[in-house]
């Protein structure tokens, strides 16, 4: 009996690794979106995965001279996007909409909707 229920999680496994990986992938590459705070505010977010399938994440807030802010969480389920920074207070949840547009919303204190689309692939120069 234990030999069966090994065999079933042995090839389960890399059904589910990679069912897991899809869901990622969906994420990776960088997204940018305005939070209205009475002024808008440009939010960027980098989102990596590492041969693993381990997502991270970063910030940029380019008009307040912000770069390469760490999360400290980042979190794909299925269609659901969340990352947390510790050190702002923050915390986004979104839900991907389509390919190019994530729904959510940005806490700092009071919650403020932001929606993420993805910046075309070699858009932009390195600065």
């Amino acid at each position: 009996m234990k030999i069966k229920s090994l065999y079933i999680i042995v090839i389960s496994l890399p059904i589910v690794l990679q069912s897991m990986s899809q869901d990622v992938k969906r994420f990776i590459g960088v997204w940018e979106g305005k939070l209205n705070v009475g002024t808008e505010l440009r939010i960027v977010v980098h989102v990596n995965a590492d041969s693993g399938g381990n997502i991270s994440s970063s910030l940029d807030s380019p008009d307040q001279s912000a770069f390469g802010i760490l999360t400290n969480k980042t979190i794909v389920k299925g269609n659901n996007f969340e990352f947390e920074v510790n050190r702002l207070n923050a915390i986004y949840t979104g839900q991907l909409i389509n390919d190019s547009t994530i729904n959510g919303t940005f806490t700092q204190g009071a919650p403020l909707p932001l929606v993420l689309t993805r910046k075309k692939r070699g858009c932009c120069p390195v600065t």
